[in-house]
């Protein structure tokens, strides 16, 4: 029998811009990445695998900087189990790769740079692994085409190790460039195929896994495992565990808030985020028509929020401010403001009257200016 651990698109050196966080907070997420890789390897140790097999986009680009480089070779270092590096779209093996500067910086013997489609042997000769390398980001054809010309012993399980979009298994939008044949399987006689690209963790096909990012990069996604794959011989089917390893927690979630009462229902959203909270990464749209009061509140209890977690992006754009009668009175009381004020609320009747509908629209802008200004008394 043979043991390996399955993981994929680490992406270190990943940016997370578009969470549009301060720098500190994305710091934080980037170091996670890192992080990972070694509970990577001290997961390997505690279950005895032969080997450690990264189906692809080790780097999120080739041209991260040689520290980050270092500090991944240095935590495989620690590791003295055979680790498997596969190019990926992010990382391909060209012309002045990241893997040509590995080498020059220097890798250890454990760690297999995988340029080549040449089968790996591993685990006394009973394990085969058989690479798929891209070369470049965008391939047309299929990269794990000639996994069925390649020739391996009779005693050892084979292994595909490729990275790219399954045919006719993802949704649509995922199957653009490096498409792989959903019966490659079969085809190419493995008894598993381990694939990254895909950032959550599935079965896609027999004999088929994708094991996601091994830490959470996206919301919406299956992610933050790896998996550990069992072969007992040629031909038997593998035995596959799913192992979280991911420490951060990434949740999307929508309010609709309505006044009275929206502050209590924004914080019955915000409750379903589970502790520990400073490992929560929270996208937020909020929804509805607030009291200009219940909005300032609102935004209170959003700055506490995010103070609370990692990482809070939050879009309340389409929060629409609703003034209340009460909210209005006390905008007329205010001197000059208050002749204004009176002259647009005369204004107001007919809901379908463009000169009401100005006129509201007015109001709410006016108490708006007055609440940024600090002027509600």
């Amino acid at each position: 029998m043979v043991r390996f651990l399955h993981t994929a698109d680490w992406q270190l050196g990943k940016q997370f811009e578009n969470l549009g966080a301060p720098p500190d907070k994305l710091a934080f997420l980037r170091q996670g990445r890192m992080d990972v890789v070694r509970r990577i390897g001290q997961l390997a140790i505690d279950r005895s695998v032969d080997a450690i097999l990264v189906a692809g986009d080790v780097f999120e680009r080739n041209e991260v900087g040689d520290l980050l480089l270092r500090e991944a070779l240095a935590a495989m270092r620690q590791v003295k189990i055979p680790w498997l590096l596969l190019p990926g779209n992010h990382d391909p093996a060209g012309p002045a790769s990241v893997w040509d500067r590995i080498g020059r910086i220097g890798c250890p013997e454990h760690v297999h740079l995988l340029h080549s489609t040449e089968p790996v042997l591993l685990a006394g000769g009973g394990l085969a692994v058989l690479p798929a390398p891209l070369t470049r980001k965008h391939q047309f054809t299929d990269p794990t085409e000639g996994f069925g010309q390649q020739v391996t012993s009779q005693a050892a399980v084979r292994v595909g190790l490729a990275h790219g979009s399954l045919r006719n298994r993802l949704a649509p939008a995922a199957e653009q460039h490096n498409m792989i044949s959903d019966t490659r399987a079969d085809e190419g006689h493995l008894d598993y195929l381990a694939l990254g690209d895909w950032h959550s963790c599935k079965e896609v096909a027999p004999r088929t896994w994708y094991a996601g990012t091994p830490e959470p990069d996206d919301f919406d996604q299956d992610s933050g495992a790896v998996l550990i794959v069992e072969l007992r011989g040629p031909g038997v089917a593998p035995t596959v565990e799913r192992v979280q390893v991911g420490s951060y927690r990434w949740h999307n979630l929508r309010a609709q808030l309505q006044s009275p009462g929206a502050v209590e229902q924004l914080r019955a959203c915000l409750a379903s985020v589970t502790e520990p909270l400073a490992s929560a990464v929270v996208h937020l749209e909020v929804r509805g028509a607030v009291s200009l009061s219940e909005r300032a509140a609102i935004d209170e209890e959003l700055a506490n929020f995010e103070a609370t977690v990692q990482v809070l992006r939050a879009r309340t754009i389409d929060l629409i401010p609703s003034p209340t009668e009460e909210d209005l009175n006390d905008l007329g009381r205010q001197g000059f403001v208050s002749i204004v004020v009176e002259r647009l609320r005369s204004l107001e009747g007919d809901a379908a009257d463009p000169d009401s509908v100005f006129a509201r629209a007015a109001l709410q802008r006016l108490y708006v200016e007055q609440v940024l200004r600090g002027g509600r008394q």
